[in-house]
């Protein structure tokens, strides 16, 4: 149990609308036309993992440092937290022919027999870490001792090893190997041109570098700057990983020999390992390397939830489920798998809300309950999209024009709440000594719309709000920024979470 709250330095940025890559044909490197997909979102200074848990269980995700939520009253393709218990996982045919496969890659004395028919789980109990073990045996010169492994059934079936694959895990670090797989991967699986591909810079910015704080599970405590120059060094062997590893992001390699063919892209948070990614070398498509990447880290789950200090790492998130994306609809295929309902922040098993999402209804999974997308259209002028654009182009929500999403209470009356209890008070507004402009924070919640604010937000923000005034009519006019900003925090939808959050406007 940690005995250090850490402190997270977050800027908000409100509500956003962007194009979508989900809308268009899977490797077509095309996006859609308009800005359809539409989240609230905030640029990460400084994130405590534990804080990145909770935010993960109310429906946010990260993307580098910018860490966004999808608003799945308005998004044109509802993305929806997955996750599975890791210690629960039941391996379906394909991932169990996926790892076969694997294992005639690296030992090629042998043909694989053209009438398989399971054999490799048959008299056997089926279990990935063990399959694992028989695809990339554990390493003696790490300290494995060599005599407990059970290789005999790999070799009598496959023959002995050739193609040596060898994977390691190591604290998120960049170099040019991994950037040029990583535009291999870009060109030939999603299919971008040269010219659309990440800059090295941008690859760095989206899949090495990161606002988690490296931090010690058993105590909460960040890493000192020696402690984290010596983990930075380190290169671990999944099968053989120390009591503790610190909590942060990650890259999983796999080699062939010595040559790079994948990276997978993980963050280790207090209650589960987090897929952020995976790159992969085409010419090695047959492996089926993003299935068996997952596999992997499943396995490492399991590994991390036998250690005493991370004991309560036992889950797999695979990021965001889409159900009307047949590229994203995979995830489905590690069961048991759990869905997040962001309108209670309830995870529910997806198996028995699948004919909600076949009716479009992507959250509020209420038995008899109708869908509160179809409530808010109900409600929607006709004439009213709700949505206007600033002087860049971004959309940016009109408070209540139309009905708030999920879990937020109505705007106008959010920061009529603010005002009165800002101009009541004259210590809230002048944060007390030691307080670095803004630690205590009120959200909003919409089973408790007649109590307005729960907790307050303060500092800058306010100060900014109280000089300008709100929005007079419910216009988009001045103190639009800081409607965009309280909306984007109560979205966070934690009394706990934002009051040990800092915020920059």
């Amino acid at each position: 149990m940690r005995s250090t709250v850490q402190l997270s330095f977050v800027s908000p940025t409100g509500y956003t609308a962007s194009t979508c890559g989900y809308c268009t044909v899977p490797g077509s490197g095309k996006r859609s036309s308009d800005k359809s997909s539409r989240s609230y979102g905030f640029w990460a200074h400084h994130l405590s993992p534990h804080h990145y848990q909770s935010l993960i269980d109310r429906g946010w995700r990260r993307s580098g440092s910018y860490v966004y939520k999808p608003d799945l009253l308005r998004t044109c393709c509802a993305q929806i937290p997955i996750r599975l218990d890791a210690r629960d996982f039941r391996p379906k045919k394909s991932h169990r022919r996926a790892l076969t496969n694997v294992l005639f890659q690296v030992r090629q004395t042998k043909p694989k027999p053209a009438k398989w028919k399971g054999r490799w789980s048959r008299d056997r109990a089926w279990d990935v870490e063990q399959r694992w073990d028989e695809i990339v045996p554990p390493d003696p010169s790490r300290g494995h001792d060599s005599s407990s492994l059970s290789s005999s059934w790999a070799d009598r079936v496959a023959g002995p090893i050739t193609n040596r694959l060898q994977v390691s895990l190591a604290l998120a670090a960049t170099s040019d190997e991994k950037y040029q797989l990583f535009r291999k991967y870009q060109a030939s699986v999603h299919g971008e041109s040269d010219q659309d591909i990440s800059s090295e810079q941008g690859f760095r910015r989206f899949l090495v570098e990161t606002s988690l704080t490296l931090t010690w599970p058993s105590s909460g405590d960040p890493l000192s700057p020696t402690q984290e120059l010596q983990w930075r060094s380190k290169s671990l062997d999944p099968t053989n990983l120390p009591n503790e590893l610190p909590y942060g992001c990650y890259h999983q390699e796999y080699r062939l020999g010595d040559k790079l063919i994948a990276v997978g892209v993980l963050d280790i948070l207090p209650e589960c390992v987090s897929s952020v990614y995976v790159v992969y070398d085409p010419e090695y498509k047959e492996w089926q390397l993003g299935k068996v990447s997952a596999l992997q880290e499943i396995s490492l789950t399991q590994r991390l939830a036998r250690s005493t200090a991370m004991s309560s790492v036992t889950r797999y998130y695979m990021g965001f489920y889409i159900h009307t994306c047949q590229k994203m609809k995979y995830k489905a295929e590690y069961r048991p798998s759990q869905v997040l309902d962001c309108h209670s922040n309830t995870w529910r098993n997806l198996a028995e809300v699948t004919p909600d999402l076949d009716a479009e209804r992507h959250y509020s999974w209420t038995e008899g309950e109708h869908s509160l997308r179809d409530q808010a259209e109900r409600a929607r002028p006709a004439s009213n999209s709700g949505m206007e654009e600033d002087d860049e182009g971004a959309d940016m929500r009109v408070p209540t024009k139309p009905k708030p999403p999920p879990g937020m209470l109505d705007a106008t009356a959010m920061l009529s709440a603010l005002e009165h209890v800002l101009k009541g008070s004259s210590d809230a507004i002048e944060p007390s000594a030691g307080v670095h402009l803004l630690q205590y924070a009120r959200v909003l919640e919409a089973e408790k719309q007649a109590e307005g604010v729960k907790s307050l937000l303060r500092s800058n923000i306010l100060r900014e709000f109280l000089r300008r005034g709100p929005p007079k009519g419910g216009d988009d006019g001045d103190g639009s920024e800081v409607v965009q900003v309280v909306e984007c925090v109560a979205a966070m939808a934690s009394a706990e979470l934002v009051a040990e959050m800092i915020f920059f406007v």
